[in-house]
């Protein structure tokens, strides 16, 4: 007796290039299983339940073996699920924009092909603080993200700086934050002057994150509307 399991069903593959390396990697598109866990993350209105089904669609779904999702910056994970979402479901999503001047939502349906990761003017991950001291900084993987939900307001923001800070320069001398207690980088971020914390705020406005611009005309007043929408949760 045949095995169902042994049935090709034909399922293809693709390949992207990720924003942040440029490296090449193949996928599939996600099948019913992972459809149906994704469904189910998002009726459960959990956003570490949402978090960790992203990952782990994207995980099974990816083919190039030295690819590992929870060392991916957030962005680069969103390119991946928004690429895999087109190629599974379609290539188009319909979502409500406001027009900008009488509030009237209208239906609008965005090319998923023409979302790329984009990154602001004067971007970069070496900041520095004083003539001698500065930071460097690394983007902040779903991990990092799934950690910090926990924690709202200020502390969610220190949190998050702090997890994203990968090495210290001091002159000559280079600390790794890893090697580095949470606690005494809360202090050494704290003890920052306003001028130089901007700077550090600086890196994550600016950081990559995807986005398209979107024009419609509304349907009620006909006013002609330009949005540009950026992050994932835009698209949905």
């Amino acid at each position: 007796m045949s095995s169902l399991k042994n049935i090709d069903l034909g399922t293809p593959t693709y390949r992207l290039a990720l924003p942040s390396t440029k490296k090449e990697i193949k996928f599939r598109p996600f099948l019913v299983k992972e459809e149906k866990l994704l469904m189910q993350a998002i009726e459960s209105k959990d956003e570490v339940a949402m978090i960790d089904a992203l990952k782990k669609v994207c995980s099974q779904c990816i083919e190039s073996k030295d690819v590992d999702v929870n060392k991916l910056a957030t962005f680069d994970l969103e390119f991946i699920f928004m690429q895999l979402r087109a190629k599974s479901v379609g290539e188009t999503a319909k979502i409500g924009l406001k027009c900008k001047k009488d509030d009237v939502v209208n239906e609008i349906e965005v090319d998923l092909g023409a979302i790329k990761v984009e990154t602001g003017k004067g971007h970069t991950s070496t900041i520095k603080l004083t003539d001698t001291v500065g930071i460097e900084m690394k983007y902040p993987t779903y991990d990092d993200i799934k950690s910090i939900t926990k924690t709202k307001g200020t502390d969610g923001v220190f949190n998050t700086i702090i997890a994203s800070i990968k090495t210290i320069y001091n002159g000559d001398d280079v600390i790794d934050a890893s090697t580095v207690s949470a606690e005494e980088l809360k202090d050494f971020v704290e003890r920052l002057t306003a001028s130089q914390f901007k700077l550090v705020q600086k890196f994550f406005d600016t950081m990559p994150k995807l986005t398209s611009t979107v024009s419609y005309e509304c349907k009620k007043c006909g006013t002609k509307n330009d949005q540009v929408l950026e992050g994932m949760a835009s698209f949905f």
